[in-house]
């Protein structure tokens, strides 16, 4: 529990949850229109299409970028941020296993809480059908790229 509240105390992560969301939100609606698409989704078959208007179409991408980019970021904090400590604590008898465990627990609390924070820019432009879905959906992205934060940050420190 102290990780994740030493996560959120810093300033750049703060800023990032609001800032983020926001700039990639305020790219969407300079850059979109409220036309129409026409795509066809692989899962429906071939002679089904499924027609959107193309701000819709957009949200669902920048949701999922701003989910990826703050979870990988998060995680890439968490693991370098507190190395020297970890270290400390396998010394003084914590086992390398529980550490990890701590972490990922940390992780997936922060992906919750970047997803719920994501995803309360949608009703501004649409509400999804299946809302429960979508949060699911943005957690399962956020997961993959904190995973990949969580890489990175081992491999580089």
């Amino acid at each position: 529990m102290l990780t994740l509240v030493r996560l959120l105390r810093r300033r750049i992560v703060l800023l990032m949850l609001l800032v983020v969301p926001s700039l990639f939100a305020a790219a969407l609606v300079l850059t979109t229109t409220a036309r129409p698409l026409r795509f066809q989704l692989a899962a429906l078959g071939e002679a089904v299409f499924v027609v959107v208007p193309q701000r819709h179409e957009g949200l669902v991408f920048i949701c999922l970028m701003a989910v990826g980019l703050l979870t990988a970021f998060l995680a890439l904090d968490l693991v370098q941020r507190d190395a020297a400590a970890s270290r400390r604590l396998v010394l003084c008898g914590y086992r390398g296993g529980e550490l990890i465990a701590a972490r990922l627990a940390v992780l997936l609390l922060v992906i919750a809480i970047v997803a719920a924070c994501v995803s309360w820019l949608q009703p501004v432009f649409f509400r999804p059908g299946r809302l429960a879905l979508v949060v699911l959906g943005l957690a399962l992205v956020g997961w993959v790229y904190g995973c990949y934060g969580l890489l990175v940050g081992a491999l580089v420190h």
